[in-house]
C-alpha cells in the first residue's frame, strides 16, 4: 500500500511541475504577441527580451528532466549561456526605457564578444566538463537534474552574469534618481523585481535547492515590464499635469460645481479679477454672467466684454461652458477667459487704417460714402448739402517746395473740415486733392466756410503763382441716389466755376444735369461711333515763318448722326474720365499711318503728322508695341510721325513711361512737349535726351501780347531751345499782331488759326498739296 501511495505521489508531482511549466510559456508567448502586437521601438525591444526567456525557461526545464546524461550537460549550457543573452537584450531594452546611449559603441560588441566566449565554455563542458557537473535527486523512478561540483570557468560565467546584472541595475537605480517621483514606480516595480529573480536564482545556485525557483518569476517580470513600459500611468499624474498646463495657459479657468460654488481658479483668472487666495469671490460673477449671457438654455457661449483692470480698462474675451458625467448630469460650468485688449486695439487700429486717411486723419472715400449713406438715410426728412472742394496748383506746391509743404496744405483743409465735427456732420478726402463734406443745409455757413477756405489761398499765394481753393456744391434731393454721384456732381459744378479770386464756390443746378445727360449719351453712343467711323480726323497746318507747309497736327472731330459735329473739347475730358480715351488715341494712330502712307504713295514725304499720346494710354495699352507695329504695317517711316506727349503724362510712373519713349525714339519716332511751361517741370523734360521739339502756347499771355516779363520768357524759351538743339513751335497764334511779334522774337515754326484753321483731310490736299 506504501509504495502505491508513492507511485500516485510521484505521478502527481510531475503533472504539477507540467502544468507550472506550461502555465509560465503561456504567460511569455502572450506577452510576447501582445508586443508583437503593439510594433513599436519598446515593443520590439521587449519581445526580443520575452522570446529569450522563453528559451532559458526552456533551457531548463528540458535540463531538469533530462534522463540522458549528455542531453542534461547540453541543457544546461543552453539554460546558463541564455541568462547571457536574457541580460544583454535587458540592457537593450533599457537603452530604449531609460533613454540611455553608450558612450562607446565598442562596449556593445565587448560584450556580445564575451557572451559567445562564454557559451563555447559551456558548450565544451558537455564533453570535458570544465565548468560544473550534473547531480540527480530521485524520487522512485522520476527525479531532478541539478549543477554542482562549480569550477573556476563557472564561475567566470557567473562573473560575466552579474556584471551585466549590476549594469541593469545601475541603469534602473539612475532614472529612478532623475525622474521626477511620480514616474519612479514605473522603473522602481521593474528593478525590485528583477532584483527578487536574481536573489532567488543565486540561491538556486549556492544552496542545497534542487529546483531554481526563480524561473516562475520570469512570468511576473514579463508582465511587469510589458505594463510599466507600455501601459502605466502613474496615479495623480493626469490631474497634476492638467493643474499645471491650466495654471501656465494664457487664459484665466474658472470652474464651479452645479450650485455654482467656486472649485478652482488658476492663477493667470485671480490675476485678471485681482483675487486672492479666496476664490469664494468669483462664485458673484457667475448669476451675473449667466444672467447677461442668458445661457440657462446653452450648453456654451463666447463674448467679450470690458472689464477695469488696476485703473484701465482691459478686454476679456469668455468662453462659457457646461459640464455633463457620463449619464449627461450636470455636474458644473467652467469659464476661459482671455485678455484679448492687444488683439482688440489692433483690430481697432487696423479698421481705423483702413477708414482713415493716413495724413489727414478724417474719413477715406470708400468710408465716407458708406457713412454720407447711413446718416442720410438716419433722418431722411433733413435738407443736406454735398460739399466738394478742390485745391488747384497742389502739384505745383509740392514740385517747387516739396511734398511736405503741400501736404502741410492738405492737412489745413481737414483741419476746416474737423471744425464741423458732429453726429450731423460728415467728412473726408476724397483722392488727393479733393476733399467733401455732408452738412445739414440750415447749418452750413457758406460765407464762413469760404473765408476759412480764403485764408489757406493768401497764405501760400505769391508772386509765381497763386493756390485757389474751388467749392462745389450739391444739394441732396434723392436720399437713394449713391453718394459718389452726389460728388461728381458738385465736382462738376467745381469744373464750370469762374476761378477769379482766391476761393470760387458752384451751386450744381438743372443746366449741370443737362451736361451730364449730354455726357451719358456720349458714352453711351462711343462704341458705336468707333465702330461706324463717325470720328474723324482733321489736319490743322504747322508752317514756316516762310508761309511753307511741314506738316500737320491730327486732331479728331465726331460727327454724330443727331447731334451733328462735335468737337473735341466737348468728348475728350469724358473720355479720359471714363477711360475710354486709350480706345479713341488708337484709333487717330492707326489713322494718321495711313495718311502717311496714301503721302508716300503721292510722293509727298516731306510732310510729317503729329499726334497725341494721353497719360492713360500708358495704362491701357502697349504705346511702343502698337506705333511700332502700325509703321511696319504700313511701311511708313516712324521720323515723319511725332508723338506729342503734355508735362503732365510724367508726373506718375516717370521711369516706366520714360523707357517707353527712350525705345520709341531709338525706332525713329521724333518726341514732341505740348504746352510747354503749362506744367511744373519743363526744366527737367528739357534737359531729358528724349525730347527734340518743343511746342509754346502762345495763350499763355492771355491776351496780353505786349507784356514784357511774359515776352521774356519767350525770348528766353528761343535762346534756350536753340542752345540745347531742340526744335520750337508756337501754337495758338491767331491774329497777324501776334503772328509779328514771335517772328521778331526770332520764332520760325508756328501753328494756329492766324495760318490754318483745323482741315478736313481732302481739304487740306486740295488746298496744301
Amino acid at each position: 500500500m506504501a509504495s502505491l501511495w508513492r507511485i500516485y505521489l510521484e505521478e502527481d508531482m510531475i503533472i504539477v511541475l507540467f502544468i507550472i511549466w506550461i502555465l509560465i510559456l503561456i504567460g511569455l508567448l502572450s506577452c510576447i504577441y501582445r508586443c508583437k502586437y503593439i510594433n513599436t521601438d519598446i515593443s520590439n525591444s521587449i519581445g526580443k527580451l520575452l522570446k529569450t526567456s522563453v528559451v532559458t525557461v526552456c533551457g531548463y526545464v528540458l535540463f531538469l528532466n533530462a534522463y540522458n546524461k549528455n542531453a542534461g550537460y547540453l541543457f544546461a549550457a543552453l539554460y546558463c549561456g541564455s541568462i547571457d543573452w536574457l541580460m544583454l537584450f535587458f540592457l537593450r531594452f533599457l537603452k530604449i526605457y531609460t533613454d540611455f546611449t553608450y558612450s562607446h559603441k565598442k562596449i556593445k560588441w565587448i560584450m556580445y564578444f564575451i557572451a559567445m566566449l562564454d557559451d563555447i565554455n559551456l558548450l565544451l563542458n558537455v564533453k570535458f566538463k570544465t565548468a560544473f557537473s550534473i547531480g540527480r535527486i530521485c524520487y522512485g523512478k522520476t527525479g531532478f537534474n541539478y549543477l554542482c561540483n562549480f569550477k573556476p570557468l563557472f564561475y567566470l560565467h557567473l562573473a560575466f552574469s552579474y556584471l551585466l546584472i549590476a549594469f541593469v541595475i545601475l541603469l534602473l537605480i539612475k532614472k529612478m534618481r532623475e525622474v521626477p517621483q511620480f514616474y519612479r514606480k514605473k522603473y522602481g516595480v521593474v528593478l525590485f523585481t528583477l532584483a527578487f529573480v536574481i536573489v532567488l536564482n543565486a540561491m538556486y545556485i549556492y544552496s542545497a535547492i534542487a529546483v531554481d525557483i526563480s524561473i516562475p518569476l520570469y512570468v511576473l517580470e514579463a508582465f511587469l515590464i510589458s505594463y510599466y513600459a507600455l501601459n502605466f500611468m502613474p496615479a495623480g499624474l493626469v490631474e497634476k499635469t492638467l493643474s499645471l498646463v491650466v495654471d501656465d495657459m494664457n487664459s484665466g479657468i474658472i470652474c464651479f460645481d452645479f450650485q455654482g460654488k467656486c472649485i478652482y481658479a488658476n492663477q493667470l483668472a485671480r490675476d485678471l479679477f485681482e483675487v486672492q487666495d479666496d476664490i469664494r469671490i468669483f462664485e458673484k460673477y457667475l448669476p451675473i454672467w449667466l444672467e447677461r449671457r442668458h445661457m440657462d438654455g446653452e450648453e456654451a457661449s463666447v463674448w467679450t466684454e470690458g472689464h477695469i483692470y488696476k485703473d484701465e480698462e482691459i478686454y476679456i474675451k469668455a468662453e462659457f461652458k457646461k459640464i455633463y458625467d457620463d449619464k449627461d448630469m450636470l455636474i458644473g460650468y467652467y469659464f476661459c477667459m482671455s485678455d484679448r485688449t492687444n488683439e482688440i486695439e489692433k483690430y481697432k487700429s487696423a479698421v481705423y487704417r483702413a477708414t482713415h486717411d493716413n495724413l489727414t486723419g478724417i474719413y477715406t472715400r470708400e468710408k465716407f460714402y458708406d457713412r454720407v449713406n447711413e446718416v442720410i438715410h438716419m433722418n431722411p426728412d433733413i435738407r443736406r448739402l454735398i460739399i466738394c472742394t478742390k485745391i488747384n496748383n497742389i502739384q505745383m506746391i509740392n514740385d517747387l517746395f516739396g511734398i511736405e509743404m503741400g501736404d502741410e496744405v492738405l492737412k489745413q483743409q481737414a483741419e476746416i473740415l474737423k471744425e464741423k465735427a458732429g453726429t450731423e456732420y460728415v467728412y473726408g478726402r476724397l483722392i488727393g486733392d479733393k476733399f467733401a463734406m455732408c452738412v445739414p443745409k440750415e447749418l452750413f455757413d457758406i460765407d464762413s466756410f469760404v473765408q476759412k477756405n480764403a485764408k489757406i489761398s493768401r497764405h501760400y499765394h505769391n508772386k509765381l503763382f497763386g493756390v485757389c481753393i474751388n467749392i462745389g456744391i450739391y444739394e441732396v434731393n434723392d436720399v437713394d441716389e449713391p453718394v459718389s454721384e452726389m460728388c461728381d456732381k458738385a465736382y462738376i459744378a467745381i469744373e464750370n466755376v469762374e476761378k477769379n479770386s482766391e476761393c470760387n464756390v458752384a451751386y450744381f443746378d438743372n443746366d449741370m444735369m443737362d451736361e451730364i445727360s449730354f455726357e451719358k449719351e456720349l458714352i453711351k453712343d462711343f462704341d458705336t461711333a468707333l465702330n461706324e467711323r463717325q470720328f474723324k480726323i482733321n489736319l490743322q497746318p504747322r508752317v514756316s515763318k516762310s508761309g511753307r507747309i511741314h506738316g500737320a497736327e491730327v486732331l479728331v472731330r465726331w460727327e454724330h448722326p443727331k447731334k451733328g459735329l462735335i468737337m473735341p473739347g466737348r468728348f475728350i475730358s469724358i473720355f479720359e474720365k471714363k477711360g475710354l480715351i486709350y480706345q479713341l488715341d488708337g484709333w487717330v494712330w492707326e489713322q494718321a499711318i495711313i495718311q502717311l502712307k496714301r503721302w508716300k504713295d503721292m510722293g509727298k514725304e516731306n510732310l510729317y503728322l503729329s499726334i497725341n499720346i494721353s497719360a492713360k494710354d500708358f495704362f491701357y495699352l502697349d504705346v511702343y508695341k502698337i506705333l511700332t507695329g502700325l509703321v511696319n504695317k504700313y511701311e511708313v517711316d516712324p521720323s515723319r510721325l511725332r508723338l506729342e506727349i503734355t508735362e503732365n503724362v510724367l508726373m506718375t510712373e516717370t521711369k516706366t513711361k520714360l523707357n517707353v519713349l527712350s525705345a520709341l525714339r531709338k525706332f525713329g519716332f521724333k518726341i514732341e512737349v505740348d504746352d510747354f511751361g503749362g506744367g511744373y517741370s519743363s526744366l527737367n523734360m528739357l534737359n531729358s535726351n528724349l525730347i527734340d521739339n518743343i511746342k509754346f502756347d502762345i495763350r499763355l499771355f492771355n491776351d496780353n501780347i505786349n507784356d514784357e516779363k511774359k515776352l521774356a520768357v519767350l525770348d528766353a524759351t528761343v535762346l534756350l531751345t536753340e542752345k540745347i538743339g531742340k526744335g520750337l513751335l508756337v501754337e495758338g497764334v491767331e491774329k497777324e499782331e501776334e503772328a509779328n511779334l514771335i517772328i521778331g522774337h526770332g520764332c520760325e515754326m508756328f501753328q494756329g488759326f492766324y495760318f490754318s484753321k483745323p482741315l478736313s483731310v481732302d481739304t487740306f490736299e486740295k488746298k496744301f498739296l
